[in-house]
């Protein structure tokens, strides 16, 4: 009895010994666990895709270096067009940061008997450095940034042909904004992205107006409609034609893109009927009535064309769309608009003083003439039925009217001014454009 109570004395202390050691065991191994998981990462751990279970950080950092190492971009141009830079193209190696590190330690190392079966997945960012010299060259090396082969865009325009304005359609090109690929190739780059499409990313550069443009359609319009106008300018024996040809160059456009005609240079062409037809101050040639040729020059007699007005009158008339035959807006005017502008109608003194017929008209008209007869003797003797020039008018030997002296040849004027005489030597002959 005695035997079988020690027999079964011995039995409970193994058995106690069995559940001390396995006691011991087990916290031997979960303590062990807690360390060893203290700078390992637990099972089923997977950083940026690695499955880096009971590795370390360094470890797991050696296992991100070396896929850096090996990475490689791939470059999507346009029409399907594929190219690649490296990591070595542009020196791109990894740098730690800790944050590794901090991924073990932040996991929960004391339950870490119940990580087997875990699914655990981490996405860090991943501190990347890169030789910006490098790149840059990468970028440049890239075939789609070539010079031959690259077609740069060109916007939509109007196009004279010679008898109209057409539209040239957009060309829309292959050229990239080397700025802003190098820009999207680096963010790839650092994102550890397989591949950028520099088309889906907006780097190739665009024409600003296309065909389609509706302000494009409508100035094209409107210039094909004002270069039909034609003006003709009424000069007498002269005419002066504003068409196709003149107006095609005189095509602006405002502040918000619309055609208009340029001011700048439809002035200049009025200023240039101001040189060509502006006869004030000029020097007149003409017959007198003893043939002899004489000039007479300077004076405030001629006409002037009014540029500021006429430049208003001139685009108004070509935006009118009506075709029209018109005179310039004058500032001052003359008897004739012909060449020869003071007519052929004139008073004449001792063959040297002239006064054109419509002069002679205006100052009928303005009371300026004083009514004087001059006698072939000199007197001079107020009479109602005769016009004569002004008192102070200086006749060809510098004699004033109003004062005496020999007169030997005169001109006086009927009353209702139908016919202009000429007194010399006792004789009248008529000028009125023949003798």
């Amino acid at each position: 009895m005695a035997k079988n109570k020690e027999k079964a004395g011995a039995g409970r202390t193994i058995v106690i010994l069995l559940v001390v050691l396995l006691l011991l065991f087990t916290a031997g191994a979960y303590g062990y666990g807690v360390y060893y998981f203290s700078s390992h990462f637990l099972p089923g751990s997977m950083v940026n895709g690695f499955n880096c279970s009971y590795m370390t950080s360094e470890d797991t950092e050696k296992l991100l270096n070396q896929r850096v190492s090996a990475y490689v971009l791939a470059v999507e141009t346009m029409k399907n067009g594929q190219e690649a830079i490296s990591a070595q193209d542009v020196g791109l190696s990894y740098v730690s940061t800790g944050i590794v590190k901090q991924l073990i330690r932040d996991q929960d190392r004391f339950t870490w008997f119940l990580a087997f079966n875990q699914d655990k997945n981490y996405d860090i960012s991943e501190s990347l450095s890169y030789n910006v010299e490098q790149l840059q060259q990468a970028v440049d090396n890239l075939n789609c940034m070539q010079a031959g082969n690259v077609v740069q865009p060109v916007d939509a325009q109007i196009q004279d042909t010679g008898d109209s304005f057409e539209i040239v359609p957009e060309v829309v090109g292959n050229a990239l904004d080397r700025t802003k690929t190098e820009e999207v190739i680096t963010a790839a780059m650092l994102r550890g992205k397989a591949s950028v499409n520099l088309e889906d990313e907006s780097c190739y550069r665009k024409p600003s107006v296309y065909s389609s443009d509706e302000q494009l359609k409508s100035n094209c319009d409107k210039m094909n409609q004002l270069a039909k106008v034609i003006i003709t300018y009424d000069f007498a024996d002269r005419t002066e034609t504003v068409d196709r040809s003149v107006i095609r160059n005189w095509f602006g456009y405002d502040e918000d893109g619309n055609v208009i005609l340029d001011e700048t240079l439809v002035r200049q062409y009025v200023a240039e009927l101001g040189m060509k037809y502006d006869t004030m101050g000029q020097t007149r040639t003409f017959l007198t009535y003893d043939n002899r040729e004489v000039e007479v020059k300077g004076g405030d007699y001629g006409w002037v064309i009014d540029q500021d007005e006429e430049v208003k009158a001139l685009i108004a008339a070509i935006e009118s769309g009506v075709t029209q035959v018109r005179e310039p807006v004058y500032l001052y005017s003359g008897y004739s608009r012909g060449t020869n502008d003071i007519g052929y109608t004139y008073v004449e003194i001792r063959g040297k003083y002239r006064i054109p017929m419509h002069q002679l008209l205006e100052r009928r008209k303005k009371k300026e003439c004083g009514r004087r007869q001059i006698h072939p003797e000199g007197d001079n003797k107020r009479d109602p039925s005769f016009i004569h020039l002004p008192s102070g008018e200086q006749a060809g030997d510098g004699e004033s009217h109003g004062h005496k002296g020999e007169i030997k040849s005169g001109v006086y004027a009927d009353p209702d001014l139908s016919g202009v005489h000429r007194y010399i030597s006792g004789s009248h002959t008529i000028r009125n454009g023949e003798q």
